[in-house]
């Protein structure tokens, strides 16, 4: 049996894109739990230290908490950027007639669905929204750095456990 993306319609890429951020979202979220941890709690010493005092907590779950909204928030996004890219280089390599795609016509088919995606579950990402919520963002992405600047021992934590 072969795959070929030319011959798939949107219900295709769409389900695909949503399939892709799903096992991505199911691999990634322990890891991503793990690094919420460690930088919430100093007395954590590294990547093991966090881990098997969360499952000493409340087991192989506590891995998993806060799955199903990241989920809910992540699956359109991927979806729709998959299937807006694989739609794009199909209707390009069709145009063209061509085996290969260049980097730099990828890199602009990359960016576009990557603002469409950005776009259509999330509107207000543009500046169409409030202000409030363009704050927040920032806000949330600029007031950690201080408080990073001023534990130089936490610096690499993350990445070596003593």
């Amino acid at each position: 049996m072969e795959f070929r993306s030319q011959e798939w319609g949107v219900a295709e890429r769409l389900l695909t894109g949503a399939l892709a951020a799903l096992t991505a979202t199911t691999v990634t979220h322990p890891l991503d739990v793990i690094r919420v941890r460690i930088a919430t709690q100093p007395e954590l010493r590294g990547i093991g230290h966090a881990a098997s005092s969360m499952v000493a907590e409340g087991g192989a779950r506590v891995f998993y908490k806060g799955y199903v909204p990241t989920v809910l928030s992540l699956t359109p996004f991927i979806s729709i950027n998959f299937a807006t890219f694989d739609y794009m280089k199909s209707s390009y390599m069709e145009w063209r007639k061509a085996e290969k795609i260049g980097s730099v016509p990828t890199l602009a088919m990359g960016a576009a669905s990557g603002l469409i995606a950005q776009t259509v579950p999330h509107p207000d990402g543009l500046g169409l929204g409030s202000w409030t919520s363009c704050a927040i963002q920032c806000l949330s992405i600029l007031l950690p750095l201080p408080l990073m600047s001023a534990r130089p021992d936490r610096t690499n934590s993350i990445l070596v456990e003593t």
